[in-house]
Order: structure tokens, then sequence, then C-alpha cells
């Protein structure tokens, strides 16, 4: 007789990916990322890629976001959930540099709903983490910098965004300027070099971010490693072939196979 774990598993396998996708793009409409009281944003949803970081047989997904406000994550992370609406995941992403990229986004601190608050020193992983989850916890969404934190409150969607890796300056103490980069395209396959894993491409403005993925911690962390290479100027998609190999498209339309970190 299977195991309830085992037959779990193997009934979450046969979900289609289009169901999949089709529950996380209703789950953004119904619960949208931009609320911030009357000041709604009009954030628009991009690619969608699967990639089971979790082992459970059943794909996450990695929704791609073009938005509306500053510090809305460029790609949220939904979890399935057959029984009901999917999970977004506390932890969300902004693959890329961060830099200034556009003055048409609207700023939360000029809602009076957002603050940054310098790091006196840099917090351990712990420190951190209680940090976050604490604002959290009270609704508080979080963008952690290398030097300080920006914190807002949205009415209807809480995320964290780790970027304590990106380059910025020495004695930045404010967000001003620091925008996510926009996402121009977003996949999931594998990479040449690599036959044991399966990794998430984001094709951002001027970069190739790769992730690999470990799993979910607790409070929906995400467990990863990440990479940051410069995107070619002749680089104008990524696409998962039917091999699952992850290539970047040229603008002659040719293709060149991504190497794994």
């Amino acid at each position: 007789m299977l195991g309830i774990a085992l037959l779990s598993q193997l009934l979450s396998a046969q979900v289609p990916d289009t169901t999949i996708i089709r529950s996380v793009r209703e789950d953004l409409a119904r619960a949208p990322l931009e609320v911030f009281g009357k000041d709604t944003g009009r954030a628009t949803v991009g690619d969608v890629a699967l990639l089971d970081i979790d082992g459970d047989g059943t794909p996450e997904a990695f929704v791609a976001i073009h938005p509306t406000f500053r510090k809305t994550p460029t790609v949220v992370v939904y979890k399935y959930l057959p029984a009901g609406p999917p999970h977004r995941l506390f932890e969300a992403l902004a693959p890329g540099r961060i830099g200034h990229f556009s003055g048409r986004l609207t700023d939360a601190h000029s809602l009076g709903r957002a603050m940054d608050m310098t790091i006196g020193r840099v917090p351990n992983p712990l420190e951190n983490f209680k940090f976050v989850t604490s604002l959290g916890g009270r609704g508080s969404s979080v963008v952690r910098y290398p030097t300080f934190y920006h914190i807002e409150i949205r009415d209807a969607s809480v995320n964290y965004v780790d970027l304590s890796d990106r380059k910025v300056s020495g004695d930045a103490t404010t967000c001003a300027g620091l925008d996510f980069s926009p996402v121009d395209g977003l996949v999931s396959g594998r990479l040449v070099g690599d036959t044991a894993h399966r990794y998430l491409v984001a094709l951002t403005a001027k970069d190739i971010a790769i992730y690999r993925f470990d799993g979910i911690g607790v409070w929906d962390m995400l467990l990863m490693q990440t990479w940051m290479r410069d995107r070619p100027k002749s680089a104008t998609g990524v696409v998962t072939a039917a091999d699952d190999q992850v290539s970047l498209v040229m603008r002659d339309g040719t293709t060149v196979p991504l190497e794994a970190p």
C-alpha cells in the first residue's frame, strides 16, 4: 500500500502546468501586489517559469512582474495547493543589478507608506531573520540592502527581498535611485555542464541572473545560490528548448546555450 507522502507526490505530479500557471495568474488578479489604500498599482504579469524547488513533485511558479511601484518584487514565487488557492511565498526576487532604470514608477515614500532604516552594523543571518520576520508578521514588506533596510506597508501583499549582495554606493542610506532592474525574460531549465540540477534564469536590463535552489526554509525563505553575468548587448531574449536547455536568443536569430556556474 502506498504511503500517504508518496501518494500525495504521485497525485500532485499529475497537475498540468497550464493549471498551475492559470491559478497563479488568477491569484494575482484576486490579490494584487500593489495596494496602498486608494493608491492601487497596476502591476502586470510577464513570464511564468515552473521549477520544483522543494522536491515534492509539483513545481513552484516563478512569476515575472512589471510593476508600477518602485519596490514591488520583479519575481514572486508561488507554491501550488490542489485544495485551495496557490500560496505566495514571503520571499520574492529582484534579479539583476539595482540602479536608475525608470522615472515613471511611483514611490511608496511619497505616500507616507515607507521608510529607510540604516544598519548600524551588518546583522548576522539569525538577526536578519528575526528582524525581517518580525516586520513581516506585523504586515510590513522589507527590502534588505547592504547598508540599510527599506520598509513599507502594503495592504494586500507582504514580502521580503534580499539585495544584500548587490553593489550600492558605500554610504547609501536611502533607496533613492536604487530601482529594481526590469525583467525581460524568465525561464527554467538545464545549463551546459550540469546534469544534476535545473536552474531559474532571468534576463534583465543589463544582466543574466542565474538561481539554483535547495528548498524552501521556515517563513517561506528561499534556500538558494545566485550568480550574475553581464547581458550581451546582442541578446534579445532567453528560451528553454525542447531538450530543457536554456539558451540566449541573439539579435541575428541564433541561440547560445548557457553554461552552468
